[in-house]
């Protein structure tokens, strides 16, 4: 029996999720959010934060989840590495500096679990970052080894 080809594409997409079921979700939150909060002018920021630091730095880590989130989704299931990368590092720089803005600022008992679960967020940005250059360079060795049977079989 055979799928009508928009079936395909939902199974391949269901499977890229499956994958790494964490990663999407909190890309696409990151992704929508931040870009609704750049639209409103507000930033990602807790209202304690947002008073005692400058709009700047307010605007780098909502930037960089943002985009950070929509360069990963849409390197995910394009399946190109390089945008994912590129994405996981945003979200990581974003989660970092906002984890370091709310030990700074905040004070420690309201903003202990939301630095904690940033930091836990930019280590999964560094874990997955990690998987995907060891597979990355893995296709690159195995190319050269193909490149090389190919040059010895002539």
């Amino acid at each position: 029996m055979r799928f009508p080809r928009t079936n395909m594409h939902c199974r391949r997409m269901q499977r890229r999720f499956a994958e790494t079921p964490f990663e999407i979700p909190i890309a696409i939150y990151f992704g929508a959010f931040g870009i609704a909060s750049l639209i409103s002018g507000n930033g990602i920021t807790p209202h304690t934060v947002d008073m005692a630091l400058p709009w700047g730095l307010i605007l780098a880590w909502t930037i960089g989840l943002a985009v950070g989130g929509v360069l990963c989704v849409i390197g995910r299931f394009a399946q190109h590495h390089r945008t994912e990368m590129a994405g996981l590092i945003l979200l990581g720089y974003g989660a970092s500096l906002y984890a370091a803005a709310l030990l700074v600022v905040g004070p420690a008992a309201s903003t202990a679990n939301a630095a904690a679960a940033m930091v836990a967020i930019a280590t999964g940005c560094g874990i997955r970052l990690r998987i995907l250059h060891k597979s990355q360079r893995t296709r690159e060795i195995a190319h050269e080894l193909r490149c090389d049977a190919d040059d010895g079989a002539t």
